[in-house]
């Protein structure tokens, strides 16, 4: 130790109040209750100088005041010992950090590292350790408050595993170990091979913690590894196909050619020739074409002489899509154009149910994914609370204009339905990047001749998806509590117009389905 610093010098500066206990000591006392003296009016006034004389007393309590004083004043200041590096007091901590992922199982590997491990231990024996253990995921075997003789019982019983490298979430984890530390020296010893595979991103250790490298065995022969697979939505078709990613990587120091095998339930489904340079990588697309109605298992495999097979293979269940369970209501003359196209849909698959309008209850909407009111409002007044219920719950509604769309104003409903109008008019084209509207049957919506529609007049909250040539709304969405309602203006009936016979139809009605429904 050199000296004595201050964590808030500024506060000494309060010293000053020292002075109070002696400004208090030499004050003048007056005598407030007086004493009695005869009158003075035959004495004549004679001048003289005085000179008042202060004196200390109580010398003990004023002490006592000032030490009080001064040791609050140093409270606050914060005082605390400096040694040479300039630091505060301190011991040193340490987190050793041991690769067990599978590449350290091969050859002498591990015990190299088990080595270099208990090297670590032994030197950070002047302050707390740590030992943790990491591949895919990090696991602290032993924490700073065990002490050192903890953790090398912990590390006699590590051992290597199955797992990849990751190297950047262990060093998070490191960091995390260290956080509160109030040590005057913070380090990571890392013990690693340090695979080219094991770094996607660049790590890192926050400022204050320093990292040591305890680097074993050499770099790896040819050895091709399957990072990663993971299907990709985006690639996805209306056929029912699914595509698959799967990474591969050179994490050897030769160049490594193999070949990926597919097996979808046990069969062979593909292959693709695999061939990279020392340290290169890319990413394959495995088209699979999964079950409807039964979850699919995938075994995606690196067929080749490789130094490390443990990390050749990968396996996925893709799980069956959920059918949207759709529910309309309708009167008994409706047209069969709503339920033919529903039957079409594949993605998602949906399972529609006609019911007439006296059948709407609670009991008839608690499974329903979409409610679809053809032309009807819900007669009794109990049923449109449950069905309003039901849409704020997370439901979708889509209501189709018709002879007895819901009356205005009904809360369910979001846009007003008005009087009906006869024109000769037509859709316009979408402008409006709406789900609904932006796919095939938005884009082909355009010119469908419309005959009949209701008016509406769009409220708070209200997106106006497309409008008809003469500028009333044709599509009308909002947000209803956690659910969605869509309202189409006209009807899917011929004698309103011509949508229910043009293609653009079925892609737009799924489409009003997938988002209705919340499908992704």
């Amino acid at each position: 130790m050199t000296g004595i610093a201050f964590a808030a010098p500024w506060l000494l500066a309060a010293a000053a109040a020292l002075a109070i206990p002696v400004i208090a000591h030499l004050a003048r006392h007056e005598d407030r209750a007086g004493r009695g003296f005869p009158s003075l009016m035959f004495l004549s006034r004679v001048p003289f100088s005085a000179r008042a004389r202060r004196r200390l007393k109580d010398r003990v309590l004023l002490a006592l005041r000032a030490l009080a004083l001064l040791a609050l004043v140093l409270a606050f200041a914060g005082p605390h010992p400096v040694y040479e590096d300039g630091a505060p007091a301190g011991r040193r901590d340490t987190v050793v950090l041991l690769d067990v992922s599978a590449s350290m199982g091969l050859a002498e590997r591990f015990d190299a590292a088990r080595a270099a491990a208990a090297a670590a231990l032994d030197a950070a024996a002047d302050g707390r350790v740590a030992l943790v253990a990491f591949d895919d995921t990090p696991r602290i075997l032993s924490g700073p408050e065990a002490g050192a003789d903890a953790a090398r019982r912990a590390l006699g019983a590590a051992a290597p595993g199955h797992g990849g490298t990751d190297l950047p979430r262990a060093l998070q984890s490191a960091a995390a170990v260290l956080a509160g530390s109030p040590a005057r020296v913070r380090r990571v010893v890392l013990v690693s091979d340090l695979q080219s595979a094991g770094l996607p991103a660049d790590p890192r250790l926050p400022e204050g913690i320093d990292l040591e490298l305890a680097t074993v065995g050499g770099p790896l022969p040819a050895n091709l590894s399957l990072l990663g697979a993971w299907r990709d939505p985006a690639a996805d078709d209306a056929g029912g196909r699914v595509v698959l990613r799967a990474r591969v990587a050179n994490t050897g120091g030769e160049a490594a050619s193999a070949t990926l095998q597919v097996r979808v339930d046990g069969l062979d489904a593909g292959v693709q020739p695999v061939s990279l340079p020392p340290g290169g990588h890319l990413d394959l697309a495995v088209p699979v074409f999964p079950a409807a109605d039964r979850p699919t298992r995938v075994r995606l495999a690196l067929d080749g002489a490789d130094a490390l097979p443990a990390d050749d293979a990968r396996y996925l269940v893709i799980a069956p899509p959920r059918a949207l369970r759709v529910v309309s209501v309708a009167p008994p003359d409706s047209g069969p154009h709503l339920p033919a196209a529903l039957a079409q849909a594949r993605v998602p698959r949906v399972v529609h149910e006609r019911i007439p309008a006296a059948q709407l209850t609670a009991g008839a909407l608690s499974a329903a994914d979409v409610v679809v009111l053809e032309g009807v409002a819900p007669e009794d007044p109990a049923a449109a609370g449950a069905l309003d219920e039901r849409v704020a719950a997370g439901a979708g509604l889509l209501v189709l204009a018709g002879e007895g769309a819901p009356a205005a104003g009904a809360p369910l409903v979001g846009a007003a339905a008005g009087p009906l109008v006869t024109a000769d008019t037509a859709f316009a084209s979408p402008a409006n990047a709406h789900p609904v509207v932006a796919g095939p049957g938005g884009e082909a919506l355009a010119g469908i001749p419309v005959w009949r529609y209701r008016e509406v007049a769009p409220g708070p909250g209200d997106t106006v998806l497309a409008r008809y040539e003469d500028g009333a709304p044709a599509l009308v969405a909002r947000e209803h509590g956690a659910g969605r309602v869509l309202v189409v203006t006209t009807a899917a009936d011929p004698a309103w117009s011509g949508l229910p016979l043009d293609p653009a139809f079925l892609p737009l009605l799924l489409e009003s389905m997938a988002w209705l429904g919340g499908h992704r």
